[in-house]
């Protein structure tokens, strides 16, 4: 039995804490009913999240994703969804591509965090990540503090761990903010930091209103996490 939190990666990036909702859980079991299948535990935490659904839809390039509403209709024709037709009823949508070209769905394996893959325009299946957990830290680390009118990258950092954080905090002149699953966050004054100490994905994300801040509040991390500057 897992007994912590699927997804609190993806809840500590966001620094929130999402209320739980007794009606989305009741929905949550309606569906898992009308599927007759028994809904892994990962779907189960994050669609029982009051605002999940709006938060893939956020942290996306406009890509839909499926309310539970919408994933309980689609229980009266497993056959597909929109084009696309699946030769599994283990396979579930979630979310459309903003162009319509590509259907990300979980594949209901008996694990309690399943894989996700997704379909193409012309219906070939393609796996892209091994757990849901992972699939939705992933699209809101890509997406993070993008909006339009701050620099942002990423950039990978083999050196990113919990010991190398550790160091940091004390030499952070700002709020630092420390997870227990491995996520950090700091500012300077016009720069905000975030990074991820995920085995499989170590990186370092910055947005900031200022190029020179970005590079300068980057050049100091330098000291700690090995990653080159790329502007």
């Amino acid at each position: 039995m897992h007994n912590e939190s699927f997804h609190q990666m993806s809840l500590d990036l966001l620094e929130a804490k999402l209320p739980v909702g007794p009606r989305l859980q009741q929905k949550v079991d309606f569906c898992s009913q009308l599927l007759d299948l028994m809904l892994p535990e990962s779907f189960v935490e994050w669609y029982s999240y009051v605002g999940a659904v709006e938060i893939l839809k956020e942290y996306s390039n406009d890509d839909r994703p499926l309310s539970l509403d919408e994933i309980i209709d689609f229980s009266d024709d497993r056959s597909g969804y929109v084009y696309w037709k699946f030769e599994s009823r283990t396979i579930i949508p979630l979310i459309v591509e903003n162009q319509v070209g590509q259907l990300w769905c979980i594949d209901i394996d008996g694990s309690e965090d399943p894989p996700v893959g997704y379909f193409d325009s012309e219906n070939n299946w393609f796996l892209c990540y091994n757990s849901l957990s992972n699939f939705i830290f992933d699209r809101i680390w890509e997406n993070y503090g993008y909006d339009g009118k701050r620099y942002t990258f990423n950039s990978q950092s083999p050196g990113a761990d919990k010991n190398t954080l550790k160091k940091l905090e004390g030499h952070i002149w700002r709020d630092f903010r420390i997870y227990n699953s491995g996520i950090a966050h700091f500012d300077t004054e016009l720069t905000h930091v975030a990074v991820s100490t995920q085995t499989s994905k170590p990186q370092i994300l910055f947005h900031s209103k200022d190029m020179d801040d970005l590079l300068s509040t980057a050049n100091f991390l330098r000291q700690f996490f090995y990653f080159d500057v790329p502007l």
